[in-house]
């Protein structure tokens, strides 16, 4: 065997190792990225959904659709619907809902997250909500 036939019987796993670094390396970056939504917007939302069943009898069923973080007027907060049981075990329908997390302003206080359950269609308490959820304007739909 030469030393040409050699270096190129060699080829195919130095193609090969190429394909499996630039594999990982690929794999590296969806990881990382991955990481920084769950930083800036997954643990957002996670915060929200346990703040907000936290509101009703049974916090274990309660269902989540639509969640989503907007910008609102003092930073992100998170939007979405949410659908409960009643007494006998039905759920009721969803409703809007919004989650502000705590703020920690500059002059060293620190506001409390707050949550707000929307009431449903045709509440007459409705035109009160509407101000409070702008930043979650418009609400998507089926």
């Amino acid at each position: 065997m030469t030393a040409n036939e050699d270096s190129n019987n060699f080829q195919p796993i130095k193609s090969t190792s190429i394909l499996l670094r630039l594999l990982l390396l690929a794999v590296g970056i969806a990881a990382a990225i991955g990481a920084v939504w769950w930083f800036t917007t997954g643990q957002l939302i996670h915060e929200a959904k346990a703040a907000a069943a936290q509101n009703f009898r049974d916090p274990e069923s309660v269902q989540f659709r639509r969640v989503r973080v907007v910008d609102g007027v003092v930073g992100q907060e998170v939007c979405g619907e949410v659908n409960e049981k009643n007494g006998f075990g039905a759920y009721v329908g969803f409703v809007q809902f919004m989650y502000t997390p705590p703020k920690k302003w500059k002059s060293g206080k620190t506001t409390a997250a707050d949550v707000g359950i929307g009431p449903e269609q045709g509440d007459t308490s409705r035109p009160l909500w509407g101000p409070r959820t702008r930043s979650c304007e418009p609400w998507p739909t089926d």
